[in-house]
């Protein structure tokens, strides 16, 4: 990912490195709990400015906004509360690296015309920031003494009740506008990462470079999916007019995308052909969506398969193979589920103001008759890991057989991650010169980075 910002006086860019392999979708990256964001911050600076640092930060936020009816004294109007979690902040200081920092006490600095090269590395947490103070300890900002004595307040989170979760996915839904309310329920989960160029001159304007990050909730191990307990369903015939038929469909308890195992049967009192009229599966979310006093429904329906005026004459009907006394034969219609594109679906999650269960919905008219069939107890899971994958992530190898609860169990994050040695290109022909570790020496004035960089040879 490549986004800068040219002026006359510098052009200044980030640099994001591309994800690991399975994450990527497309050219939007895509990350999960624990990933470290690495990258660069360049600046190229064609005259000489006055710079007080340069700074990268990593962000994430779970925002509502929900509208009540409520009623005071005689009169009844609408109030609106929003809430705003923070579930992920880390900061690191590019410029003045540290070993300037603790031999000068200047507050800004002059860089003269060249290339200034930063590599930089931030971690996601495992759980949000919000509710699991051991993460806000094992933040960049929090860990290390240099972003500790220099950070501000920057959360927004005192006063609230929160909930100690594994980091939720990227997640937007708005709710439907009502005859009596003037404002719409939302609900938002979003991640950046920012690069910050912050002026030494009081009139000159700080530079930020903003870039969206999407994240998603890691799944089970590939090898533990056919493991998965399987569940059975059946329309609901009591209000269709025409109980001489009904669906089954066997699921998997926890839908992992692109791995799911479905059968769809179609169960009759006889073995005549038939034509289903419409049949439609569809992926139903139900979103919880709180604020300090209100709360609120929305539902997020993403279709999935459709079909129309289908004569399954050509589908041989067989006896059924758990001899039902009623529904005594039945036809393979699983074909008609494979595939099934869940890369829009979003994973089960909770945060401290938003939650999120699916549900499975499959409609259908068979001879005129309609009917239903509600999932409710299905999970769904963010995409697969490999065996390597899943141990980076947790810190242990996985179990053989899939545990319904891992997908949203709580974990330890792994030692933080190491950033690469800082670099800085004093002029477009010189060679690149690596800062040395600090040495103990009287504190002086630095008035160039030029100069800090030259004195430490």
């Amino acid at each position: 990912m490549h986004i800068s910002k040219d002026t006359h006086e510098f052009s200044f860019t980030l640099d994001v490195d591309a994800p690991h392999r399975w994450y990527s979708v497309g050219e939007t990256p895509i990350y999960t709990v624990n990933d470290v964001v690495t990258g660069t911050v360049t600046l190229r600076v064609k005259k000489d400015i006055s710079v007080k640092d340069i700074q990268v930060k990593i962000s994430g936020r779970s925002k509502t906004k929900v509208s009540m009816m409520v009623k005071k004294g005689d009169k009844v109007r609408e109030e609106t509360e929003t809430t705003d979690h923070e579930l992920v902040y880390d900061v690191e200081t590019l410029f003045p690296p540290l070993n300037v920092k603790q031999v000068s006490k200047n507050s800004k600095f002059t860089l003269v015309p060249g290339e200034y090269v930063h590599h930089f590395a931030l971690r996601f947490p495992f759980n949000g920031m919000c509710g699991d103070p051991q993460s806000v300890r094992e933040s960049n900002m929090d860990s290390s003494r240099y972003e500790r004595s220099s950070s501000k307040h920057h959360r927004t989170n005192d006063g609230q009740t929160h909930v100690r979760s594994m980091l939720p996915p990227s997640f937007t839904v708005t709710g439907e506008r009502t005859l009596d309310s003037k404002s719409v329920d939302k609900a938002s989960i979003t991640y950046q990462i920012k690069a910050s160029l912050h002026r030494g001159e009081m009139l000159a304007p700080s530079t930020r470079l903003i870039r969206e990050l999407d994240l998603v909730q890691p799944g089970p191990v590939l090898s533990q999916i056919p493991s998965i307990p399987l569940i059975t369903y059946y329309t609901n015939t009591i209000f269709s007019g025409n109980s001489s038929y009904r669906l089954k469909l066997i699921s998997q308890q926890t839908i992992v995308p692109g791995y799911q195992e479905w059968q769809l049967m179609l169960q009759s009192t006889t073995n005549r052909p038939v034509t289903i009229d419409s049949l439609s599966l569809g992926l139903e979310g139900k979103v919880c969506i709180y604020s300090a006093n209100f709360n609120t429904k929305v539902h997020h329906y993403i279709p999935l398969k459709s079909f129309h005026n289908v004569p399954i004459s050509s589908v041989a009907f067989e006896p059924n193979p758990n001899n039902e006394p009623v529904f005594k034969y039945q036809a393979d219609l699983s074909q008609w589920l494979d595939p099934v594109d869940l890369s829009n679906s979003v994973s089960d999650f909770t945060t401290c103001n938003i939650s999120i269960r699916h549900a499975l919905i499959l409609d259908s008219i068979i001879e005129g008759a309609c009917s239903q069939l509600v999932a409710r107890d299905i999970t769904v899971s963010g995409p697969p890991l490999e065996e390597d994958e899943y141990a980076n992530i947790y810190g242990h190898r996985p179990s053989s057989t899939f545990e319904p609860s891992q997908s949203i169990q709580e974990g330890n994050p792994p030692i933080k991650p190491q950033r690469p040695t800082t670099v800085a290109t004093i002029s477009s022909s010189s060679p690149i010169e690596e800062v040395p570790p600090p040495q103990p020496q009287r504190p002086e004035q630095l008035p160039s980075y030029e100069q800090a960089i030259n004195s430490s040879h």
